[in-house]
């Protein structure tokens, strides 16, 4: 199987920009939002394993006793992202979801 140069360059600038996107959006996370955005990412990777986690940074409400982790799509996206409600004093998962 023959892989074409320019298609292999996109791949590997396109694989840097979203590991630079995902350091970058855990760099501006407290310590407290990365556990929880870990613990989601944790319980996704089982539950959801179609949905690319990486790709998509976690957006975190603080929501009381819980915090509620859902996912950016990109702009153009159609479709929805897992949603997973996590304890704030046990950091257990109380629920998850998947909106459309």
């Amino acid at each position: 199987m023959k892989i074409s140069l320019p298609l292999t360059l996109v791949s590997v600038i396109m694989s840097a920009i979203v590991l630079q996107n995902s350091a970058a959006n855990e760099d501006s996370m407290t310590p407290a939002e990365r556990t929880v955005a870990r613990v989601a990412r944790d319980y996704i990777a089982i539950r959801f394993p179609y949905f690319d986690n990486v790709k998509n940074s976690p957006v975190i409400h603080d929501r009381g006793d819980s915090w509620e982790v859902e996912y950016e799509l990109p702009k153009a996206a159609i479709g929805g992202t897992p949603v997973v409600v996590i304890d704030k004093a046990t950091l257990k998962v109380l629920r998850s979801f998947h909106t459309q």
